[in-house]
């Protein structure tokens, strides 16, 4: 589990989310998400990211993370 900012940076990452991106929780506080997601899918987690924080609508959009 995670928890971020408004604009999308890390403000809490728990173990199991480090174990599997294999950073520490210290190395992932205040980066953004953005920097975890492959770079074809950011415009679309983007486009998502701004729909919420507008019509405070939530989408998951199914997106390929880097490890």
């Amino acid at each position: 589990m995670t928890t971020h900012t408004l604009d999308g940076n890390f403000t809490y990452a728990d173990s199991e989310f480090s174990a599997l991106f294999g950073f520490t929780e210290n190395e992932i506080l205040g980066r953004s998400f953005y920097e975890f997601v492959y770079p074809e899918d950011q415009n679309l987690l983007f486009e998502l990211h701004n729909s919420i924080l507008s019509k405070r609508e939530a989408k998951t959009p199914a997106v390929k993370m880097r490890v």
